[in-house]
């Protein structure tokens, strides 16, 4: 089964309460996640949800959030060669298809120069996506390559290595978004492919950086607002 972690921080802690329980709820309830952020969260974690603390939030500043994945891809905890990777504001919004993540994951094993492969339709809205294999009921697509957010921080299944060869110190995720994207544009040893049928579908809570107002809760389903909204977890604390 593929590994699986969530990326949160001290200010966004208390969203992983509503991530875990819509993660499990729609399909995941048997898999296995780590939750990768600072100081330990203050209330219980589900069955199978493990905490891994990558260093203290001090020293890692916003503008140095790269450092802190780096060091966790290259410390005595960093993942497999493979792994799918969500930050904490993703609340899924429908049920995902777990399997055919595991299918993917296979997949992308076998491809050495396979960067990131999307878990969303992050690539299939790129104008100009082309179909360029298909597994099983899939369409596997890649965007132009000059297309933008080829180093999207949406859900995905990751390289380690090839991960780590394009990070840089020194950056927020909003760089490493848009800097680090147009680097590869003329790359050929590095791959980034999505499909067409979106396997983890989810709104994004925080729509900037700012982290304070929620996003697109009007999406998810009402009766799963209402029962979040019921647990008291739609506030910080």
């Amino acid at each position: 089964m593929l590994e699986t972690f969530v990326l949160t921080s001290d200010r966004d802690l208390w969203t992983v309460r509503v991530c875990a329980h819509l993660f499990r709820k729609h399909g995941g309830q048997d898999r296995p996640v780590t939750v990768l952020g600072f100081s330990p969260p203050d209330f219980d974690l589900p069955p199978l949800w493990t905490f891994l603390s990558i260093g203290e939030q001090a020293d890692y500043p916003i503008d140095r959030w790269s450092d802190a994945l780096i060091g966790w891809l290259k410390g005595g905890h960093r993942p497999a060669d493979v792994f799918a990777l969500l930050l904490s504001d993703y609340w899924l919004m429908r049920q995902a298809s777990w399997p055919i993540v595991d299918v993917l994951a296979d997949w992308a094993m076998k491809r050495p120069r396979l960067l990131r492969l999307d878990l969303t339709l992050d690539r299939a809205n790129e104008r100009g996506a082309v179909d360029v294999a298909y597994l099983a009921f899939l369409d596997i697509i890649k965007a132009p390559a000059t297309a933008p957010y080829k180093v999207s921080l949406q859900a995905a299944i990751w390289n380690r290595d090839l991960l780590l060869s394009v990070l840089k110190p020194g950056l927020s995720p909003w760089d490493v978004e848009l800097s680090l994207s147009p680097e590869l544009h003329g790359r050929q040893d590095l791959r980034v492919i999505g499909t067409r049928q979106c396997p983890v579908r989810y709104i994004n809570v925080f729509k900037n950086s700012e982290g304070q107002a929620l996003h697109g809760l009007d999406r998810l389903p009402l009766p799963e607002r209402q029962e979040i909204e019921g647990f008291g977890w739609l506030q910080p604390g």
